[in-house]
């Protein structure tokens, strides 16, 4: 299933011409991420230069974002920088998947191409931090709202209530 953005590249050109592929997309064209942010904008930089897997053409390169996450030390809104490392092989079937070499990933292909968009989606969802958090506890709002030092107030003793304190005696009786 192709995605409504499909950037169908055809493997056949591509590995012929050892081509280095740069693209842009909008954050908010990803389905499947957007429902992790906490805002769609931002721009995903991709990176990828054609290269040998085995016996499979391969791509290998960076997929760079800034998507908007929610902190989980201070549940506020923060722009996180993620980058992936690409590996990828372009492999026909599953049994061909079988072959690919232990440090690329196999993606099939459909008809001899494949969905770039697909792919860099994948690759961000993998990205992405389990629990996203500011870099630094001090970057959270939390830490922040800090309130400036002030004299310290000593607490007024009240007196104690003892509501049973009479107990003892009039249990004497």
């Amino acid at each position: 299933m192709t995605s409504p953005y499909a950037d169908l590249i055809d493997v056949g050109v591509l590995t012929a011409q050892s081509a280095h592929l740069q693209r842009e997309f909008a954050v908010a064209s990803f389905e499947r991420l957007a429902d992790r942010l906490e805002r769609s904008d931002g721009r995903v930089q991709v990176e990828l230069w054609v290269t040998e897997a085995g016996e499979f053409p391969g791509l290998e390169g960076t997929v760079h974002a800034q998507p908007w996450l929610v902190c989980q030390r201070c549940l506020e809104a923060f722009e996180a920088n993620v980058e992936s490392q690409v590996r990828v092989a372009l492999v026909a079937s599953d049994a061909e998947a079988d072959r690919v070499p232990d440090d690329f990933e196999p993606v099939e292909i459909d008809a001899g191409r494949f969905d770039l968009h697909a792919v860099v989606e994948d690759e961000l969802l993998l990205a992405l931090p389990l629990v996203p958090m500011h870099a630094s506890a001090a970057e959270c709002a939390n830490a922040r709202a800090v309130t400036p030092q002030s004299e310290v107030v000593e607490p007024t003793k009240s007196p104690t209530h003892r509501p049973f304190g009479d107990l003892r005696t009039l249990l004497k009786r």
